[in-house]
């Protein structure tokens, strides 16, 4: 869910130039209260109570919409939300609580509604995207982290606090942000994966995984769809797959629109038709058209989606667009949710907490999806099983020595993990490395929902062994058995994934030598963060460049655009009289 905001807990001169600001720009949705004053979007959803306001949607346990924050303030006998309250609910939301002597604000697991502390003036604000803080001056003098570049560049897909503005940071899913009496803001993670990885949590009967998984799901993903002329981004995946069956079970009208690649990797029409017939709905067909192109990119807190992709996420929104679409619902996440890896660490989680029965079985599920033999299965597992990563893994490649950071940056869902089974640490950083991409392609214009990603779902299919989603030599197995009778057979049986990357690779070939310039002129380069030699080789053979190079080089690509889209903002400020 996006929705545009900014709200301060200060008073005194910068929250009136915050609010004359919002005045002047036309903003209906003002809230001014004595604890705090919001700024935002007309169709913002909010909920308010005495000095309490939450932005988003809160639900029950069992999927009903909260409509007042009646009931989560009855039940706390120390004014405001407290969080035993607040963990018999879910939802999208950020939550932001002036009721006690310091304020503080609380951001639901989901991460569905971003929130960012900026501080402007030695005051504190709190704002939902860059664009929105800069057009109400929340912004004067923006200047690009460079630890940050090379984090997000050293560090891949792991998300922290810092953002790339210096005076910027990121609350993070599920943490409370809460001010002390010196004035010093500090974290604390109220929800963190660790949490329900315990043995005596687990669920090791696959039947009773599935029948909570289906029943958890059904009522999770329909009630967050509460707009409007609802577009469900239907690739023909298992993921997006289960989000059409929870909206049809449940009445929800929808349309699926399916973007398809001139490549056959990239094209799953028959799959998405096959579902759209299942649930009775109409699917809207995109075919790759036009060519790729380096686009400057808006202004932002990190760098937007890979350019290379741009074709695909501007086909996606320009047709929901066309068709007037409330909002945009996607299956992101599922792979990570249902706990999609490709190691052998499962075989290690089973052996450790079931014996060598489940050992066995688990060995021999994942030899035949990965259709390998079982000596290869044998030295890998030796192997994964010698190797403990403490650290998040890094990619030093391009990247000159001199300019690299010494350590990864914390995350707060990864600490615990060092006694945490294998197999389920890795579970965990999947769900950590989707958290990179699920606003990149966010434009303001259309409300986004990842609605697999609610917090009872991530509670539920943490507690499944890692072992489990694998039966049968089937990837994602316990989501498959949840929705068996709702799927298209061709769905249910399929053993196949959707790719883009024939797409990727003819956008690579055609804008090789645009990136080439543009890497050898831009910032990372005036920075001196790029290895230049050998950045030059990979260009030499740039046509014979793995999969995961050519994805290395858009990666810096967008950086780049990211870093100049900020330098031209600074541009034109100084250009105005």
């Amino acid at each position: 869910m996006f929705a545009r905001y900014a709200l301060t807990f200060s008073r005194g001169a910068h929250r009136h130039g915050l609010l004359d600001a919002a005045r002047s720009r036309g903003f209906a949705t003002i809230t001014d209260r004595s604890g705090f004053l919001l700024v935002a979007d007309d169709d913002i959803p909010l909920l308010e109570a005495q000095d309490v306001l939450v932005v988003g949607q809160l639900f029950s346990r069992d999927g009903a919409r909260l409509t007042t924050l009646g009931p989560i303030l009855a039940s706390s006998s120390t004014g405001g939300i407290s969080p035993p309250a607040l963990n018999r609910h879910w939802g999208n939301f950020v939550l932001f609580d002036a009721s006690q002597e310091q304020p503080s604000l609380y951001r639901d697991p989901s991460g569905s509604v971003p929130v960012y502390h900026v501080r402007h003036g030695g005051e504190d604000f709190f704002v939902s995207d860059a664009e929105f803080a800069a057009g109400l001056g929340l912004l004067p003098d923006p200047r690009v982290d460079l630890t940050f570049a090379i984090h997000w560049l050293q560090f891949p897909f792991l998300r922290t606090r810092r953002c790339g503005l210096e005076n910027v940071a990121e609350i993070l899913p599920g943490v409370r942000y809460a001010k002390e009496s010196t004035g010093a803001w500090i974290e604390r993670a109220e929800w963190r994966p660790s949490q329900f990885l315990a043995r005596r949590a687990a669920i090791f009967d696959p039947a009773e995984a599935s029948r909570r998984l289906r029943e958890t799901a059904l009522a999770t993903v329909a009630p967050q769809v509460t707009d409007r002329n609802v577009h469900l981004q239907l690739s023909g995946g298992l993921d997006s797959s289960i989000i059409a069956a929870c909206l049809s079970e449940k009445g929800v009208e929808f349309e699926g629109v399916n973007f398809a690649t001139r490549s056959a990797d990239g094209d799953e029409r028959r799959y998405a038709r096959d579902v759209a017939d299942s649930c009775g709905v109409t699917l809207r067909e995109l075919v790759e058209s036009g060519t790729p192109s380096l686009e400057a990119a808006a202004v932002s807190f990190r760098p937007a989606t890979n350019p290379l992709l741009l074709p695909f996420q501007q086909a996606i929104d320009e047709a929901a667009r066309e068709a007037g679409a409330g909002v945009l619902v996607d299956g992101a996440g599922g792979d990570n949710l249902f706990c999609y890896i490709t190691s052998a660490a499962p075989i290690l989680d089973a052996i450790w907490w079931s014996g060598p029965r489940a050992g066995l079985a688990a060995a021999s599920d994942i030899a035949t999806r990965a259709d390998c033999t079982w000596w290869r299965l044998a030295s890998a597992t030796a192997r994964r099983a010698l190797r403990q990563r403490a650290r998040w893994k890094e990619d030093r490649s391009l990247l000159r020595r001199g300019a690299l950071l010494g350590r990864a940056e914390p995350h707060p869902w990864l600490e615990g993990l060092p006694r945490a089974l294998p197999g389920k640490k890795e579970h965990v950083e999947a769900l950590v490395h989707i958290q990179h991409f699920l606003d990149r392609g966010a434009t303001g214009s259309i409300r986004s929902l990842h609605p697999l990603l609610a917090q009872p779902l991530l509670e539920l299919c943490l507690q499944i062994p890692s072992w489990l989603w694998m039966r049968g030599g089937r990837d994602r197995a316990i989501a498959r058995d949840a929705f068996h009778d709702l799927l298209p057979a061709s769905v249910f049986a399929r053993r196949s994934k959707g790719s883009l990357q024939g797409l990727l690779h003819r956008a690579f070939a055609r804008l090789a030598p645009e990136m080439r310039d543009l890497l050898h002129s831009g910032e990372l380069r005036r920075h001196r963060i790029l290895d230049e030699p050998a950045l030059n080789r990979a260009f030499a053979g740039a046509s014979e460049l793995r999969d995961d190079l050519q994805l290395r080089i858009t990666e810096l690509v967008a950086l780049e655009l990211w870093m100049q889209s900020w330098r031209s903002f600074d541009a034109r400020r100084a250009a105005r009289p």
